[in-house]
């Protein structure tokens, strides 16, 4: 899925990696549009990824993965976090459920081990998570 989805959003990456805003804001109402991902506050995400080179291959990859994982029983919604007590942010891939199973937390780091050793090589980070919130829709 990740390569058919690549093939339809990147044909900018011939020139090296996507660090334009607009390249990355298109490619995430594709996310939405085709997979059903939620961006809530979709600009916060977009500078985040052109502040942190290399960060939007991950975040792509990481969302599908998610999507992938968990179906389209769940709400998949990537959020960046502001993390108050450490002045810090990263963006974080929620997923909600309006039942979640026992073993969530596994699945979860499932997901996790396929991207993070990727994210070594750029400047940001990325959580996928749970709030254990109801989906909103």
């Amino acid at each position: 899925m990740f390569q058919e989805f690549a093939k339809l959003f990147f044909y900018e990456m011939c020139s090296d990696t996507i660090s334009s805003y607009s390249s990355i804001e298109n490619s995430l109402f594709g996310l939405n549009t085709y997979l059903g991902i939620e961006f809530p506050n979709v600009d916060e995400v977009v500078d985040y990824s052109v502040r942190n080179p290399g960060f939007y291959d991950v975040l792509l990859y990481a969302s599908i993965l998610t999507k992938e994982k968990f179906g389209e029983g769940s709400e998949i919604s990537v959020e960046l976090y502001h993390d108050p007590e450490f002045n810090d942010e990263y963006v974080s891939i929620y997923v909600r459920q309006d039942s979640y199973d026992d073993n969530i937390l596994d699945q979860i780091e499932t997901v996790c081990d396929e991207y993070e050793e990727a994210l070594t090589n750029t400047s940001g980070w990325l959580l996928v998570t749970t709030d254990f919130k109801p989906k909103s829709f």
